[in-house]
């Protein structure tokens, strides 16, 4: 049968969701912020912004970006004053990304596609497959969905007949999911 999204809370919520009544968002808050959320009143952004930002935020005061920046960028931001894109791109592309200059697509492939990109010329699809789908995929010809699967679906996709989103539920939903209703 389809998925239902109550059949599948218990993977998504595995802690103490109980699946036999809707899931209403104050029931599953206590799987999304574990720590210190009080489930018995609505959510507040600040009251859950010391689980999202758990070094340093000051939860008695209206969360700022730049407050926030020294969770998000931990290394080398100047939280005094406004992220830039170059600033902050030290933290994003860490290894070998030059900041006293404008972030090209190629000169982040390097980071993005750290294996076998050739980055003197441009990126095209099939090119970058053999980075994202490292398995078995034939670069000489146009990707197709099926020829993929057994990437995307490594546990028991059988790639002789069309995805079923119940076939490949098993692999989404490895847990307790019942295939064969």
């Amino acid at each position: 049968m389809t998925v239902t999204e109550d059949d599948t809370l218990g993977v998504y919520f595995p802690i103490s969701y109980d699946k036999d009544k809707k899931r209403s968002e104050d029931d599953a808050l206590g799987v999304y912020f574990p720590i210190s959320y009080d489930k018995d009143k609505k959510r507040s952004e600040d009251d859950a912004l010391g689980v999202y930002f758990p070094i340093s935020y000051d939860k008695d005061k209206k969360r700022s970006e730049d407050d926030a920046l020294g969770v998000y960028f931990p290394i080398s931001y100047d939280k005094t004053k406004k992220r830039s894109e170059d600033d902050a791109l030290g933290v994003y592309f860490p290894i070998s990304y030059d900041k006293d200059k404008k972030r090209s697509e190629d000169d982040a492939l390097g980071v993005y596609f750290p294996i076998s990109y050739d980055k003197d010329k441009k990126r095209s699809e099939d090119d970058a497959l053999g980075v994202y789908m490292p398995t078995s995929y034939d670069g000489d010809k146009k990707r197709s969905e099926d020829d993929t699967l057994g990437v995307y679906f490594p546990i028991s996709y059988d790639d002789d007949k069309k995805r079923s989103e119940d076939d490949a539920l098993g692999v989404y939903f490895p847990i307790s999911y019942d295939k064969d209703k």
